[in-house]
């Protein structure tokens, strides 16, 4: 279990992030002594909660996001968008994983296969949106 919390402080000024430090990939705990705050372009902060492996995804996909921001009056609409577009693009890569491992069908296949039988379809709906 991950436990993170943020609180605002200053009144509003700054934010304070605390998070454990228990790495796990899948199922697996391979280190005890890890980090979930990550450093992130224009002097942001990140936490995470998930396997370490979905954790750098998002992180990395964040990260390359947040480098097309400039720090200016349109900055915070900018980087709420980043982390939008964070947010979907592992959405839609964990859909494609679900979708592959339990209805053995590409997220291809669950979007445009018209011919698709139903009981597939259905298996494909259980997996996460974006």
């Amino acid at each position: 279990m991950t436990a993170i919390a943020g609180l605002l402080c200053d009144q509003g000024a700054s934010i304070l992030l605390s998070a454990d430090t228990k790495i796990s990939w899948g199922t697996a705990t391979t280190n005890l002594g890890g980090s979930k705050i990550y450093d992130m372009p224009l002097g942001l902060y990140a936490a995470v909660a998930d396997d370490v492996g979905w954790a750098h995804v998002f992180i990395s996909k964040l990260s390359d996001e947040l480098q097309l921001v400039h720090d200016d009056a349109e900055a915070i609409d900018n980087v709420k968008m980043a982390m939008r577009n964070a947010g979907n693009f592992v959405s839609k890569w964990l859909r494609a994983e679900i979708q592959k491992s339990q209805a053995g069908i590409t997220d291809d296949e669950y979007l445009h296969d018209k011919a698709l039988p139903s009981r597939i379809r259905k298996k494909g709906r259980q997996s996460p949106k974006s």
